[in-house]
């Protein structure tokens, strides 16, 4: 095992615990738009991550060298985007994740990005996305219901 491989979990952990958000990944299974109404179906996949860590391209150009090493995608010169971020995602936490390109989008705080690159590492997934100015993310919510009322009971009664 090479210094790089054993460096690489650790310094993801460290950078999880720091400073991880959450982060949705959305994968398009399948677009059709039906003939009746013209109203289009999008099918998607949702990959929920905890932690993800988000790194702004202000941040990835001049900071911490280290993360550029470790990513491998070091840029210099005047090719930078504004509106790009970059996001490394551990793959235990997101193990059946399929990114399939340009199709696929991810929601990190209430924007949506487009994925413009990825790249799959020994440990992580690295993302770069394109924040979608003016788009409403239309999200996928998980809903469940912690607690239940039998059905005998009735609210502001006395027993």
């Amino acid at each position: 095992m090479t210094h790089f491989e054993r460096l690489a979990p650790l310094t993801l952990y460290k950078l999880k615990r720091d400073y991880g958000e959450p982060l949705d990944i959305y994968t398009l299974r399948s677009c059709t738009t039906s003939i009746l109404t013209g109203e289009k179906i999008v099918l998607t996949n949702v990959t929920r991550v905890k932690r993800a860590i988000a790194l702004p391209a202000q941040f990835s150009r001049n900071k911490l060298p280290a993360i550029a090493t470790l990513c491998s995608e070091y840029v210099a010169g005047g090719s930078h985007d504004i509106g790009v971020c970059q996001f490394l995602v551990d793959r235990k936490d997101a193990p059946d994740l399929q990114i399939s390109g340009s199709d696929d989008w991810l929601v990190y705080q209430n924007r949506k990005y487009q994925i413009k690159d990825f790249d799959l590492k020994a440990s992580f997934w690295f993302i770069t996305g394109r924040e979608l100015k003016g788009e409403v993310p239309q999200q996928t919510v998980k809903v469940s219901v912690g607690h239940t009322l039998n059905a005998e009971s009735q609210i502001g009664s006395e027993s």
